[in-house]
């Protein structure tokens, strides 16, 4: 899914969100987008997990600088060992995530 900001009905289903977030991504990610993704070092979905904390994070105006954060972080694992995912965004994705997940194996049964 393609991070950014979305709106949507109350009560929509699954299949309406999901599909919403699928023809984002597919309108935004052009093939220069994805060139610059490959020649980055980075798989893509490091990229959309690193551009994710940076949409949670920022209200837009220091996108730059949390990404530079986030990467020094993973470039220098062994020094930020005790730096922990929990004081940023990662564990509320995370938590929303599994919970989304919960949500839609229990519409299925």
């Amino acid at each position: 899914m393609f991070p950014d900001t979305y709106q949507f009905y109350s009560g929509g289903d699954a299949k309406t969100v999901i599909n919403k977030m699928l023809r984002n991504f597919d309108n935004k990610m052009t093939d220069e987008l994805r060139q610059t993704i490959s020649d980055s070092g980075y798989t893509m979905d490091e990229i959309i997990t690193i551009a994710s904390l940076i949409e949670k994070e920022t209200d837009g105006s220091d996108g730059t600088k949390i990404s530079s954060v986030i990467r020094n972080r993973l470039k220098n694992s062994g020094e930020t060992a005790g730096y922990h995912a929990d004081r940023c965004g990662t564990a509320l994705r995370a938590g929303r995530a599994q919970r989304g997940a919960d949500r839609c194996r229990q519409g299925d049964r």
